[in-house]
């Protein structure tokens, strides 16, 4: 990989992690910094469109029952 490439990399892991924090730390003004609002999100055989979803969910209580 080319430093670029590397630099590129990191980059897109740490907006991972920052995403991936929201459902930790059930702070879902967070991903407004992190995923666009028109994002399409698709599981469960359902496809939807809009970031509110992906925080309605990191608003719930995780099936492990939190941390």
């Amino acid at each position: 990989m080319s430093d670029a490439e590397v630099t590129q990399a990191e980059a897109n892991a740490a907006v991972v992690r920052r995403y991936l924090k929201v459902f930790e730390t059930r702070d879902v003004e967070d991903l407004a910094e992190v995923m666009a609002e028109d994002v399409r999100v698709r599981g469960a055989g359902q496809t939807v469109t809009g970031r509110h979803h992906v925080a309605a969910s990191g608003r719930r209580t995780p099936i492990s029952g939190g941390r």
